[in-house]
């Protein structure tokens, strides 16, 4: 089997001309036709349960203790650092989740 090369002007034309088989073919649709984006938005909600949760854990109460401003910093630094992107870090924060009831599941 032989192969010949591919010139520069291969593309040349393309679109201008039209076969006897796509004559009355339906209407054409223009090559430079606006390509239509969907709109995407994560969103997040929280239950009127989970907001009294935050709220009590944020006075200390039930059994939880609030977070400081040190904790928080370390635990923004540690997301913007990539810590919890890891697989191993991602299974344990899953199985703590998982074990701590707090999923309903």
């Amino acid at each position: 089997m032989s192969m010949q090369p591919i010139s520069g002007d291969i593309l040349k034309g393309v679109g201008a001309r039209r076969t006897e088989e796509s004559r009355g073919a339906g209407p054409r649709v223009p090559l430079t036709s606006p390509v239509q984006r969907a709109e995407r938005a994560d969103r997040v909600e929280i239950s009127q349960e989970g907001r009294a949760q935050a709220m009590k854990a944020a006075r200390g109460e039930g059994g939880v203790s609030p977070l400081g401003s040190e904790r928080l910093d370390n635990i923004r630094a540690r997301i913007d650092d990539g810590t919890y992107d890891q697989p191993e870090v991602l299974e344990q924060v899953a199985r703590k989740l998982l074990s701590s009831g707090d999923l309903g599941l």
